[in-house]
């Protein structure tokens, strides 16, 4: 008898999970403060569930301080849309009011949207006060 499964060649059909960008630029963080500030990538822990929710945080491991700068949703299967769940002082500077919530379509939009919350003027204060009490 012959398989009856589909073949799976270099079709082109693989999409980077926002995970993989996620730690990528965590890496940049790590590299950019050679380790005093990093970035760090946890996934919430739901077994059997569909969803990946996924949280970053700066981290200044010798402060023992960590500021959670956005969360994370999408779907095990369907990766896209990514919901991304930002503070409301990050959730002004997107011209949103109330809505802290920014869903993403494809990694352009997402990558968009991330550059957005690094540049934000709230997540320049957070890696300025911990530049500032490594310093003291």
């Amino acid at each position: 008898m012959a398989s009856l499964w589909p073949q799976f060649g270099d079709d082109g059909v693989l999409v980077r999970t926002p995970m993989v960008l996620f730690r990528e630029q965590a890496d940049f963080l790590n590299a950019q403060f050679d380790g005093l500030i990093t970035g760090k990538v946890e996934q919430k822990k739901a077994p059997m569930n569909e969803t990946v929710d996924v949280m970053f945080y700066i981290v200044a491991p010798t402060l023992s301080y960590r500021y959670k700068l956005f969360q994370a949703s999408y779907g095990f299967i369907d990766i896209y849309p990514v919901s991304v769940f930002v503070d409301s002082d990050i959730a002004i500077e997107f011209d949103r009011n109330v809505d802290i919530i920014i869903k993403t379509s494809n990694e352009e939009e997402l990558k968009s949207t991330l550059t957005k919350i690094f540049n934000s003027k709230k997540c320049r204060r957070v890696l300025s006060g911990i530049r500032s009490n490594l310093v003291t």
